[in-house]
């Protein structure tokens, strides 16, 4: 287990309907520049917190790493 202020490192798999919109385009509100509040945060595990890095990788049809957080 990690110290309080150690930061974690993460890998987080997500599929499109999370991703995209319904126009089948990368989400705005994903995009840190685009000054979309994105209504929350979300978090695939109950122990991740702020301060630690996040690689999430999307699944198909992208199936690559699409955001680092």
């Amino acid at each position: 287990m990690s110290e309080p202020n150690e930061r974690q490192y993460w890998l987080w798999v997500t599929r499109s309907e999370y991703y995209w919109d319904e126009d089948g385009n990368d989400r705005e509100d994903l995009d840190p520049n685009s000054g979309v509040d994105s209504g929350g945060w979300w978090t695939c595990h109950k122990d991740t917190k702020r301060g630690d890095l996040v690689l999430m990788w999307r699944t198909k049809p992208k199936s690559d790493i699409g955001y680092l957080m």
